[in-house]
């Protein structure tokens, strides 16, 4: 289908399917408003509507574009429900408007938006009149419109608005048109404004206002002039709405109108003259207003303004200064002051009363009015033009006639002055009944400015069209428009341009048709107007008009010029009946519809407008001789005038040859194309002059012997030079030459031999040799054009050449010359020439067939090896499908009767049966098989073959008839349906219905489920199996969405239906072709996809079935083996960047995942390919086979890591707070990461940090630390257990009481150390105190010593920064993951050197290091008896739990790391945040000092302590807020399964892809529905042992299970000691 036949097919289906468009709008729309549109009372509107719904309904109101009255029944229910909708919500919802739900930002948006957006499609389709008029138009609904627009129009903060803050242009122009309808109120606006909305700020943007101007009014001028300016199309509805305010009485009294047009004369002014550069939308906007302010006033409201306007205009024109050349340069500028000056003629022409003290001129304003509209019609933009034709068609009907007379002759000089007449020898001596038309000289307008002809004929047409031409200037306006109906000209890039001007000139043709009566256009004569389209001189215009119309309306290149030349042809029939001759039968042949594709334009139409009247035909014959067929530049409406000159000369006689011969003789022709058209027409003259038909024979052979005949002896225009010298347009010469060489030996006037007796002597009419040589040179360059050819123009060629030959050593000459010329370079070198070659020899092997039979014994077997020898493996594809289609043909076959060797004949087509070649992207094996299919078919009954070589060929066209592309399969199909004994073993009864019936199976659809269930019932036939299933993969596994869902539906029955034995071996040979093609066949990822269709629908466990009840899980050791091998091979398929074949490979392994024996193989590569694969698309799919893909997170977490990084490094530590807010959004159970879950559920706590089972940490998690030789780094459950055991019992209860005196010893130093403070204004770092504290301790009781930091002067910050930088570090240390193992073989010195701030964690690794030496190199002399305490690093030294390569000095680093860091913060965070709440809250405060000291105070032991409520409550409530280790801790189950609600957790592997499981303290402590209120310090909520115990459950700061902190019970024992904290007097306390 042609782009022409398209358009034709897309309208009638329009106008066809209007109807149910129109009812699924109406439909659609309410449901698209309303929640519920049956409910009574109204639901009430939406508030947001999904942005899809909205394009949805766009796209089918755009619908209506091309046919837009199709519209009109359904406009009201269409349009008038979406205006009370947005009505509605504005009286309803107008401040929900920002507030869109941001997890569907990104889908929904308001109401009002997507109306608008739908009323703007209907007022682009439907005009902006006519759908305003649905407006609501009630005075109470301007002010709330106004407030909504002022609201939604106003700037918002991310944090107002969850949507973009701005209104969208389309909103803008909706609600400016609104209120623009709305000012039309025939109230008062002083009326309708209310009270508190008189005061609006007044802008520079504006002209002044009085202070007693309407609020509303001011608002409405205030939004007019703020988007009058603006860049898009509001800036129409804006100056709409200020024309019809400044139109208000009431605003005309207060001085509107002469406010704003001196406030927007003066502004314009200054800018133009202004040196600084301009926005070109001011000018836009200015003009705009001045136009529509022109156009609604009258001349009495206009005089003061007329001569100023008019200046500016002049002076915008004459582009004086730089800001003036930039607004004329735009288009839209030029057009508004088109618009200005018409407005402004008129007023002028209707009598503007000018101010008495002006001196302006209305008749030289005119004048200049005139002038610049003349200037305007040949203006390079469309828009100009058209604005310009019709103001200046406007300005003419007004004038008096003598100035309209004096108008239309500068308009028509102008025309005639760019006509140059082409005049010939022979134009005005042409003579005779055959030649009149030729009395006239041809148009030349290759000087002619199309531009500008079009808008003077445009400005003709328009002045026609009004009636406003007199009937004097009739004939000579008439005349010009049939000489711009002939209009053509070119650009350098080959397209019309004068397409424009004929459409033009249709315009001017129906309106000289529609608007004058038949009295008047009989008065033009005929001869007048020069039409070369007059053959008999006739005075009547009506025949003259009719002719150039259906010349136009058959041959014209556009088709919207046919169709507007066809309706004007039926204009002038239908308003002048009787005078066009045959009229009514004129117009039906010539119908709107029948001239819309022009191929039947040209032949049916053009024909049978012929046959009515001479007056057509020659003008028909005329136009196909002209640019419009036979010089058109398309080359296959060349091919087809050239046909249609033929089959006139064969109905009419010889009306084509004198014009034809003229113009060859004249030399007329400019172009080889237009060469080219005329040697085809001249040829296929000659060709038909043979037929015993034609109407006139009369000196048919003096009209051709001494034209083409010398023509192509002689050389004429085109020679054998130009075939190989023309380049790109060699073939056309090749093609023209060839052409006339087959016409002339085709025609009676051209034979030069006696067909009838071989052996007569010569003649004189003889072929000579110079003859031969000049042919075969013709011949023989014209092979390499073979593929831009017909095929039938050099096959042609060479039969004409073998006809014109005598005897049979002049035959046998030319065979030979043509099989030596295969041998040649250029056949070699060149495919397209080998493919010439070709034709060349079938059409003369076919001529000696037929007319030499003598020849073919001579000849058969060199035909037979040269085509052949171009069916190997290395000749090229269009060699392969010409040697195909020659063989194929019967008439080729007489040699192969014969005992020829068939062997090279059966290996070329089955290698032409898998022919795959790729040229140019494009596969153009399929060609090369589809003719082979073509050519075994045609071998049925002539070929012999052998039973292995026939299964061998017709397998594989059964193979072909499962193949993905339509068009092989239907040509294998017709191959098996009419030769189905030949190509298929009779197995079962389905060849018994392919004989029986088969006209029914023929017409069997190849793309139905019916005819796969057909095909499928042979694959269990050995021998046609492999290539029926190679077949079958390819159209399961690609294709059209249609065909796929046949073959894959047809493969599903097939599997549920046959047999055990038949589905073993489907599943067997799906499995062998695909390990065959491995790791790069053809059909490799085919066979994976056909494969992975089959898992996911448990398709391969219906093949199981008929083995065993129990499916995979039970089948046999060698089946399993199967898919491991499988499983295993495909690992080395997982490189590449075909994104499809990785998606292939999910869907594999997915599918196999499914079954037991295979699910922890698959899942395994699953996990590689989600965690390591660089296309998101292909992680998210790999996510999707796991368990975990059903619970909910962001996508973008699913895909990296760094989802988290971001938070984490570029948000700084942000990415708890993220969890906290994906729980809000998403639920409890939260997919963060990859492969780890996060939940947020206190009753789920203990679940996941449990006392049972094994429990492993998350390995990305402690290895940012480099600490994974301590027990808290410790990945593996059992070997945590080992290490612990070691030290567990130091910190029981019983230990740390032991600790007493060391502990009340720092905490003493430490108080001396605060009331220090007391009495000055330095503020105390207690957070940093109380880590040096700690820091003595934990030092103290592990190692043995410790730096006394209580004691230094600032309490040690650099321990403090250190810790802090630590915890910092682990972020940045997860970007790179392994290099924590490469940091121990850094140099300390080096890694300071490149990140300087890492030295002080290096200082402290330094440190830790050393302790750890001293602790390993004092072990001999280590004695626990001597000391007060036991140190907890000497005793793990000594454990007998631990085995030696425990015991190593980086174990000890990091134990001590470990110890140092971890015993240091958490203590002292939880220390200093409980003593901030308590200092910080003097009820608090006062509760526990009282509590204190009615316990004895500082005399107060610490198992007296231990049993104050309120202290205990005290510090509970601290240990909440200060949460310990406030990110997650990731947990993962080596051997069981997590459940949590209906989401399922798998258990880890060995392969180290495992799933990370976490809660989070913070998340926790912060839980309402446990602490309510949670961020207040409120130690009260512990109070009552009840609820204190109830709560201590959720406590989770030393986390829980068998990695719960060993630490816990140094801080319930530690925090007692500081009981006299609270009642030392601390002037400033800094955290």
């Amino acid at each position: 289908m042609d782009e022409e036949q398209a358009d034709d097919y897309s309208d009638i289906k329009l106008q066809r399917d209007s109807a149910n468009l129109r009812e699924e709008l109406c439909a659609s729309i309410p449901l698209f408003l309303y929640q519920d549109v049956n409910a009574n009372p109204p639901s009430p509107v939406r508030k947001w509507v999904k942005q899809s719904n909205t394009a949805k309904l766009a796209a089918l109101i755009n619908t209506f574009q091309e046919w837009p009255q199709l519209l009109d029944t359904s406009l009201r229910p269409i349009a008038e429900p979406l205006v009370s909708a947005f009505n509605d919500y504005i009286q309803r919802y107008p401040d929900r408007y920002f507030k869109v739900p941001r997890r569907h930002i990104d889908s929904v948006e308001p109401l009002p938006r997507a109306v608008c957006k739908l009323l703007y499609t209907l007022c682009k389709v439907r005009g902006t009149n006519v759908i305003s008029i649905f407006f609501s138009n009630e005075p109470s609904l301007l002010e709330p419109l106004l407030d909504a627009f002022e609201i939604w129009a106003s700037p918002r903060t991310e944090e107002e608005s969850s949507i973009d803050n701005t209104l969208t242009w389309e909103e803008r122009y909706i609600m400016l048109l609104w209120l623009s309808h709305l000012t039309q109120t025939p109230f008062d606006l002083a009326i309708i404004s209310s009270s508190d909305a008189e005061q609006s700020s007044q802008t520079s943007l504006m002209p002044p206002l009085l202070s007693n101007f309407p609020g509303v009014a001011q608002r409405l001028l205030a939004l007019g002039f703020r988007y009058l300016f603006s860049v898009s199309k509001e800036r129409d509805a804006a100056k709409l709405l200020l024309v019809r305010l400044c139109m208000r009485p009431d605003m005309d009294r207060l001085g509107l109108k002469q406010s704003c047009m001196e406030w927007l004369l003066q502004s314009l002014g200054r800018l133009l003259a202004s040196s600084e550069p301009m926005s070109i939308h001011s000018v836009l906007g200015g003009l705009s207003f001045l136009a529509g302010f022109f156009k609604s006033c009258d001349g009495v409201s206009i005089a003061p303004f007329v001569v100023t306007v008019l200046n500016c205009t002049e002076k915008i024109s004459a582009g004086g200064t730089v800001n003036t050349q930039s607004a004329y340069a735009s288009a839209a500028v030029r057009k508004l002051i088109v618009k200005i000056h018409r407005v402004s003629a008129m007023h002028l022409l209707s009598g503007c009363p000018f101010p008495a003290d002006s001196e302006a001129d209305g008749m030289t304003l005119l004048g200049n009015i005139i002038d610049h509209l003349m200037t305007c019609l040949g203006d390079k933009d469309n828009t100009v033009r058209f604005a310009a034709s019709k103001a200046l068609s406007i300005v003419t009907q007004k004038l008096d006639p003598d100035m309209k007379e004096q108008l239309l002759d500068a308009l028509t000089e102008k025309l005639r002055d760019d006509v140059v007449l082409r005049e010939t020898a022979n134009d005005m001596a042409a003579a005779g009944p055959l030649k009149p038309h030729m009395a006239s000289p041809e148009k030349d307008f290759s000087t002619a400015d199309a531009l500008q002809w079009q808008g003077l004929i445009l400005t003709m047409s328009h002045l026609l069209y009004r009636h406003s031409v007199p009937e004097a200037k009739l004939p000579t306006v008439v005349g010009l428009l049939m000489n711009a109906l002939d209009f053509e000209q070119r650009s350098s890039t080959g397209a019309s341009t004068g397409s424009i001007v004929r459409d033009a000139a249709c315009f001017g043709m129906w309106s000289v048709a529609r608007k004058y009566t038949t009295t008047e256009l009989t008065g033009i004569v005929g001869s007048v107007i020069g039409s070369r389209r007059n053959p008999r001189q006739l005075t009547s215009v009506f025949p003259v008009l009719a002719a150039e119309l259906v010349l136009t309306a058959a041959l014209d290149p556009e088709g919207n010029i046919r169709r507007a030349t066809s309706a004007a042809l039926q204009e002038l029939v239908g308003r002048h009946p009787d005078v066009v001759p045959r009229g009514i039968d004129l117009v039906q042949i010539v119908d709107y519809q029948a001239v819309g594709l022009r191929s039947r334009a040209m032949s049916d139409v053009a024909l049978q407008a012929a046959n009515l009247d001479p007056v057509y035909l020659y003008a028909l014959v005329d136009g196909l001789l002209s640019w419009r067929a036979i010089a058109s530049p398309n080359v296959v409406i060349r091919r087809h005038a050239a046909t249609v000159v033929g089959k006139i000369f064969h109905l009419y006689g010889s009306v084509p040859i004198a014009p034809l011969q003229q113009r060859i003789e004249d030399g007329r022709a400019q172009s080889l194309d237009e060469w080219h058209g005329l040697y085809l027409a001249l040829a296929e003259i000659v060709r038909r002059d043979s037929s015993t038909s034609c109407r006139s024979v009369t000196n048919r052979r003096d009209n051709l012997a001494g034209g083409p005949i010398q023509l192509l002896r002689e050389g004429g225009p085109i020679s054998t030079d130009d075939i190989v010298a023309k380049g790109k347009k060699a073939y056309l010469a090749a093609e023209a030459l060839c052409t006339m060489m087959s016409a002339l030996g085709e025609s009676s006037f051209a034979s030069i031999v006696d067909r009838d007796n071989e052996s007569a002597p010569p003649n004189k009419d003889s072929a000579d040799l110079e003859d031969f040589e000049y042919h075969m040179a013709i011949l023989e360059q014209s092979y390499e054009h073979s593929t831009q050819l017909p095929p039938i123009v050099i096959r042609a060629a060479a039969v004409s050449i073998f006809n014109q030959l005598r005897g049979l050593a002049q035959k046998r000459l030319l065979l030979d010359k043509i099989l030596y010329a295969g041998k040649g370079q250029i056949i070699e070198r060149i495919p397209e020439a080998r493919v010439g070659w070709i034709i060349a020899l079938g059409g003369v092997f076919q001529a000696c067939l037929e007319r030499t039979p003598a020849l073919i014994d001579e000849c058969r077997v060199s035909v037979y090896d040269a085509l052949i020898s171009q069916l190997g493996e290395q000749s090229h594809w269009l060699s392969k499908t010409a040697a195909l289609r020659h063989l194929y043909k019967p008439v080729y076959l007489a040699f192969v009767r014969s005992d020829l060797n068939m062997m090279p004949l059966h290996q070329a087509l089955l290698d032409c049966l898998d022919d795959r070649s790729v040229a140019n992207s494009r596969e153009v094996g399929s060609e090369v098989r589809m003719q082979a299919i073509e050519t075994i078919g045609a071998f049925n009954g002539v070929v012999h073959w052998n039973e292995a070589q026939r299964v061998e060929i017709f397998g594989r066209v059964c193979g072909l008839a499962l193949e993905k592309i339509d068009k092989i399969r239907d040509s294998a199909w017709r191959c098996i349906v009419k030769y189905p004994d030949a190509v298929l073993p009779k197995v079962n009864r389905c060849v018994h219905v392919l004989c029986t019936v088969p006209e029914r199976m023929a017409a069997l659809s190849t793309s139905s489920v019916m005819y796969f269930n057909f095909m499928l019932n042979f694959c269990n036939d050995h021998r046609l199996r492999p290539a029926m299933m190679r077949g079958l993969i390819t159209s399961a596994s690609s294709g059209g969405e249609a065909l796929l869902g046949a073959v894959r539906l047809a493969i599903g029955r097939f599997a549920t239906t046959c047999s055990a034995a038949d589905a073993e071996i489907f599943y067997d040979s799906l499995l062998a072709i695909i390990n065959a093609e491995m790791p790069a066949g053809r059909l490799l990822w085919p066979g994976l996809e056909v494969l992975a269709f089959l898992l996911e629908t448990d398709i391969i466990q219906s093949f199981a079935e008929p083995f065993n009840g129990d499916g995979l899980s039970t089948r046999t050791s060698s089946f399993l083996t199967g898919w491991r091998t499988l499983l295993d091979r495909l690992t080395t398929l997982q490189k590449g960047s075909n994104l499809r074949n990785w998606n292939t490979l999910v869907q594999v392994y997915t599918g196999l995942a499914r079954y037991d024996e295979l699910c922890e193989r698959a899942l395994a590569k699953l996990r590689r390919l989600h965690v390591h694969q660089k296309f998101p698309s292909v992680r998210l799919a790999a996510a999707a086979a796991f368990p975990l893909s059903s619970i909910p997170g962001p996508p973008l977490a699913v895909l990296t890591v760094h989802y988290q990084t971001y938070y984490n490094v570029i948000k700084g530590g942000q990415f708890l707070f993220k969890i906290q807010d994906l729980h809000r959004r998403y639920g409890p159970i939260v997919r963060i990461g990859p492969n780890e879950i996060h939940i947020n559920d206190p009753e789920f706590y203990e679940q996941i940090y449990s006392l049972h089972g094994r429990w492993d940490k998350d390995p990305a998690f402690v290895n940012q630390f480099d600490n994974t030789g301590s027990a808290f780094g410790t990945i593996h459950h059992d070997l945590h257990r080992i290490r612990r055991r070691a030290f567990q019992s130091f910190f029981s209860k019983q230990k740390i009481i032991s600790l007493e005196p060391l502990i009340q010893s720092r905490v003493d130093k430490l108080c001396q150390r605060l009331e220090g403070f007391a009495g000055t204004d330095k503020e105390v770092p207690i957070r940093h105190a109380y880590e040096c504290l700690t820091n003595d301790i934990v030092m103290e009781y592990t190692l043995g010593k410790s730096d006394h930091s209580v004691e230094h002067p600032d309490f040690n910050p650099v321990l403090h920064e250190t810790i802090k930088l630590l915890g910092m570090s682990g972020h940045y240390m997860k970007l790179i993951p392994g290099i924590q193992s490469i940091l121990p073989f850094i140099p300390p010195s080096l890694i300071t050197f490149l990140v300087p701030a890492m030295a002080p964690i290096v200082a402290l690794q330094k440190q830790c290091n050393s302790l750890a030496s001293t602790i390993i190199s004092s072990a001999p002399s280590y004695d626990p008896k001597s000391r007060s305490h036991p140190t907890v690093c000497h005793e793990i030294y000594y454990s007998d739990e631990l085995p030696p390569s425990e015991k190593t000095l980086r174990r000890m680093q990091h134990e001590v790391e470990t110890f140092v860091v971890a015993g240091t913060e958490t203590t002292a965070h939880a220390l200093a945040c409980t003593t901030f709440h308590v200092l910080n809250d003097a009820a608090v405060l006062r509760a526990l000092k009282a509590e204190l000291a009615a316990a004895g105070g500082g005399e107060a032991t610490l198992q007296t302590l231990e049993q104050l409520p309120f202290l205990t409550a005290v510090i509970l409530e601290g240990l909440r807020l200060s949460y310990g280790v406030a990110t997650r801790l990731p947990r993962i189950a080596p051997d069981q399964t997590i459940r949590y609600g209906g989401y399922t957790i798998p258990p880890g592997f060995d392969d180290g892809e495992q799933t990370p499981v976490s809660m989070s303290s913070m998340l926790l402590h912060h839980n309402p529905s446990v602490f309510p209120d949670p961020l207040t310090y409120h130690p009260q909520r512990w109070m009552g042992m009840g609820q204190r115990q109830r709560l201590e459950r959720y406590l989770v700061n030393f986390s829980k299970g068998t990695r719960q902190c060993v630490g816990i019970k140094c801080v319930f024992s530690l925090s007692p000691f500081l009981s006299p904290i609270p009642h030392l007097t601390l002037p400033f306390l800094r955290y």
